[in-house]
């Protein structure tokens, strides 16, 4: 795959004037797609149950309104540093590729950084397919869900595990399991 991914980033991206300029440009694109991965990774952390500031926020809401409000901007604030430095090592490091690359104009200035940056931008926008289709899912289940539960059907407990993307299905009453693997 890694040899398909090299072969036609120098095929699209090769020129004579920098003859090494497409690799820079082929780690720009991946600085966008570990970029992507490190977002994705930041809102798994900052809002799924399983990590401590959804569960601090979670306790701090016990306490009353006021102690709520106040955690609630503070996990806010707080999670948005993360972000930021993260997009800024992107932006930097896609720059500085892209500049060290040779591709030079007429008067011999660098002039690939811009073009290193859009190259990582591309990098990072290859993932929205993924988080689009993820944020779509998630209302459909709940939907089919609530058209079961008002159905009055069968009582099923419905378990969806997000890192490998499978199925579990336990039928409440006589206690069979069904696993239906999608991965």
């Amino acid at each position: 795959m890694w040899d398909n991914v090299w072969q036609s980033t120098r095929w699209l991206l090769y020129t004579e004037q920098a003859p090494t300029a497409w690799f820079n440009f082929a780690l720009c694109g991946l600085v966008g797609i570990i970029t992507a991965y490190l977002f994705v990774w930041i809102t798994k952390y900052y809002t799924d149950y399983k990590h401590e500031p959804v569960r601090l926020l979670a306790l701090s809401s016990s306490t009353g309104h006021g102690t709520n409000i106040i955690a609630g901007v503070s996990l806010g604030l707080e999670s948005t540093a993360l972000p930021v430095l993260v997009i800024s090592v992107a932006i930097i490091s896609a720059f500085w590729l892209g500049h060290t690359s040779g591709l030079v104009d007429e008067t011999g200035n660098p002039t690939g950084g811009l073009f290193g940056t859009a190259v990582a931008t591309m990098g990072m926008l290859s993932t929205a397919a993924y988080v689009l289709t993820m944020d779509m899912f998630g209302p459909i289940a709940d939907n089919a869900g609530g058209i079961v539960e008002m159905s009055q059907q069968v009582p099923l407990l419905f378990l969806w595990s997000f890192s490998d993307v499978d199925f579990y299905f336990f039928e409440e009453e006589k206690g069979d399991e069904f696993y239906t693997s999608t991965s």
